[in-house]
């Protein structure tokens, strides 16, 4: 499975418009233009495909759901329940149409926690039910897929999504491989920004693995920073996104 992960596909004007504010977040916000290359850039609509999208925002419905579909694909989007309705975020009969035009939803956990790994195990198990509850009523089908939210995966953040009764869980480490934790299926995906070439969305929907081996590299670099700055990576993280923006 080649699993790729968005967040929102927006006009850069637009940024601010959907999903989560801040030039940290527009970071992985692409155009439409962006986003349509990608889908002719290889076999998009093959079985072994998946386009992922996680925050919610408003621009899943259009343009994302629009251009997916006009390459006969579905994809898969992630919502954090808490923001359903909630300005620049999907409304819930919008995930309603979202579902019954063919897409999947999942859960991006209720508030969109970061870092969720160091919430307590009630604090996780909490995350996962509510909001599975939440998208579960609102499209009125059931909910087994669920992505974390800001890459802070660990072995508790993936034993609560298992009890709270999801069948797959994706995160943000980039990896072909599939695990198994207690029925659930764990797997990684490939992350796009505004700034990956569409000659690498070329090269990973081709199959290539070198384009996974140098992201997982970095992946596992930022992980060590991660968990040894915590919070002051956080801090960093969107000082760096703000000067960078500014320029």
């Amino acid at each position: 499975m080649i699993s790729l992960l968005y967040h929102d596909v927006i006009d850069d004007v637009l940024a601010e418009t959907s999903g989560f504010s801040g030039a940290d977040a527009n970071h992985y916000k692409l155009s439409p233009e962006t986003f349509a290359s990608h889908l002719t850039a290889g076999p998009a609509n093959a079985s072994h495909v998946l386009f992922t999208f996680d925050d919610g925002g408003v621009s899943a419905l259009s343009p994302c759901a629009d251009l997916l579909e006009q390459c006969g694909v579905r994809g898969l989007f992630f919502v954090p329940s808490d923001y359903i309705g909630q300005p620049t975020f999907c409304t819930a009969a919008q995930l309603r149409a979202l579902h019954q035009r063919g897409h999947q939803i999942g859960s991006h956990s209720a508030s969109h926690p970061v870092p969720i790994s160091d919430l307590s195990d009630q604090g996780l198990a909490e995350e996962w039910a509510r909001s599975r509850q939440v998208l579960q009523d609102a499209i009125g089908a059931d909910v087994r897929d669920a992505s974390v939210p800001g890459g802070f995966t660990s072995a508790r953040v993936e034993g609560a999504a298992a009890d709270a009764g999801y069948a797959r869980l994706f995160t943000s480490q980039p990896t072909q491989s599939v695990r198994t934790l207690r029925g659930m299926q764990i797997h990684g995906r490939f992350s796009i920004t505004r700034s990956t070439p569409v000659d690498l969305v070329a090269q990973v929907l081709a199959g290539r693995q070198l384009p996974w081996l140098r992201q997982a590299a970095l992946w596992e670099a930022k992980k060590i920073v991660k968990s040894v700055g915590g919070a002051a990576w956080l801090r960093f993280r969107k000082q760096y996104f703000h000067r960078t923006s500014a320029r």
